[in-house]
């Protein structure tokens, strides 16, 4: 069985953030399932990184809107 819980210093690492930025998005994301969550994340990120909006900004919207983001 593999670990389905995100830790913090690996979220503030890989969306290069502080770690108590990371906190916040953790705690947000804990309430789905963790690969649906991920993917999300990753979903939301990648399609606001098309219109220059820096990662940091990217999840920032992503937490406000909690994942109520629309694309195609």
């Amino acid at each position: 069985m593999t670990n389905s819980f995100l830790r913090v210093d690996d979220v503030a690492k890989i969306l290069d953030v502080s770690k108590s930025y990371a906190y916040k998005i953790v705690q947000k994301l804990n309430l789905l399932p963790a690969k649906e969550r991920l993917k999300k994340m990753q979903e939301a990120v990648m399609f606001l990184q098309k219109y220059d909006i820096s990662i940091n900004m990217a999840v920032k919207i992503f937490n406000k809107y909690n994942l109520s983001i629309h694309y195609k």
